[in-house]
């Protein structure tokens, strides 16, 4: 009667054993996924943010302030300058007011 209590004792302590071991190895293995996810997303946070930075800050003001430029020196390429009086008013004029060849087509 004692084997059998023994060997019942015996084997419920593997079980939790066992047990104590299937969990802590399933908590590594989870806190090593999170770990994992974690890395991964503050590189695509920090990737996402450089682009927008170089993207958004930069170019695109710049191509918009290049179409109003190249429509603004169209504009005076097709201008006839004999007609006014005073050229040099009427072309830092149209400079000034860079705004309205806004359009991008």
């Amino acid at each position: 009667m004692e084997i059998l209590l023994f060997i019942i004792l015996l084997l419920i302590s593997l079980v939790f054993y066992k047990y104590h071991i299937d969990t802590q190895l399933t908590i590594k293995e989870i806190s090593k996924d999170r770990n994992q996810f974690r890395s991964q997303m503050w590189k695509f946070i920090n990737n996402r943010s450089k682009e927008v930075d170089h993207q958004k800050i930069f170019t695109n003001p710049y191509n918009d302030l290049k179409v109003r430029i190249n429509k603004l020196a169209d504009d005076i390429e097709n201008t006839d300058f004999n007609s006014f009086d005073n050229i040099k008013d009427e072309v830092l004029s149209a400079l000034k007011e860079i705004d309205s060849y806004g359009d991008k087509k």
